[in-house]
């Protein structure tokens, strides 16, 4: 009777992914290959090609008109609320959207700086 490693069906890497499952409990396997994973993608350039499209002058300066005219409408739309004396929670919410638009109309003035 022959011994395990004579079985065809067994080969090293049989042997080492019943080793990594040995040492490791199944989730930390997973956050490992996961890690990896995001490693072999960022250092291969590929989430940045997915996470940005090719922002030319001309994108740019799209997205900072498209960006500005929606901070005037939050704008115009918080100063109304305002004067309607609409509740606290509500004036909250429209001063945190006026913020965040704030603040991407400034990323787009920035970024077309980075571009020139």
């Amino acid at each position: 009777m022959g011994s395990e490693r004579d079985d065809p069906r067994r080969s090293d890497a049989f042997d080492a992914a019943a080793t990594a499952r040995a040492l490791l409990p199944p989730f930390a396997m997973r956050t490992f290959l996961a890690a990896a994973i995001a490693l072999w993608v960022s250092a291969s350039g590929v989430s940045s090609a997915l996470a940005e499209p090719t922002a030319d002058a001309e994108e740019l300066q799209r997205q900072q008109d498209r960006v500005e005219k929606h901070l005037l409408r939050v704008q115009q739309e918080r100063f109304e609320a305002k004067a309607r004396g609409e509740d606290k929670k509500s004036l909250q919410r429209l001063e945190r959207e006026f913020k965040r638009t704030y603040s991407r109309r400034n990323a787009v003035i920035e970024a077309e700086k980075q571009l020139q």
